[in-house]
């Protein structure tokens, strides 16, 4: 009995190890979200939990977050999230990016946060909100939970 125990606990730890090893190899896979599209998921939530590398995510996102209403209830779907080098959107976009029909938006695109950038997000009409101040992480729904910080919104 004891050597059994013994194995199976061996074969359990291999068997981690190694789902571990899989996953810190393998590629990043392109993984960008699309208007009207619906096969994201956990709405809301830090995406960049499961999508970065080592993790069990389809890509590794560089920039990833959940558009809300104003109410900050419902998602806004189908609208664009525009990153910026100045505030307000007075310079071209840098990167657009779209949200699809579930309020999520994400890229495994490269995007260099490194000196800031300033975002916009716009509603399927086109109606905008800009952060004033430039962000350096794409990690989005991270700081804009609805706890500490207001959700992302467009009216």
């Amino acid at each position: 009995m004891r050597a059994s125990v013994l194995l199976f606990g061996m074969f359990v730890f291999l068997y981690i190890m190694t789902g571990c090893e899989e996953n810190e190899n393998s590629e990043n896979e392109v993984n960008i979200s699309k208007n009207f599209d619906d096969d994201s998921h956990k709405t809301g939530k830090n995406c960049m939990e499961c999508h970065m590398k080592g993790e069990n995510g389809e890509g590794w996102f560089t920039v990833a977050g959940t558009v809300y209403d104003s109410l900050q209830v419902s998602v806004n779907p189908n609208g664009m999230v525009k990153l910026y080098s100045s505030p307000g959107g007075k310079s071209d976009a840098l990167v657009t990016i779209e949200v699809d029909a579930l309020g999520n938006f994400f890229t495994t695109e490269p995007v260099n946060l490194e000196n800031g950038l300033y975002v916009s997000v716009f509603n399927a009409d086109g109606i905008s909100t800009s952060m004033i101040s430039p962000v350096t992480n794409g990690s989005c729904n991270d700081c804009h939970n609805g706890v500490a910080v207001n959700r992302i919104w467009v009216r």
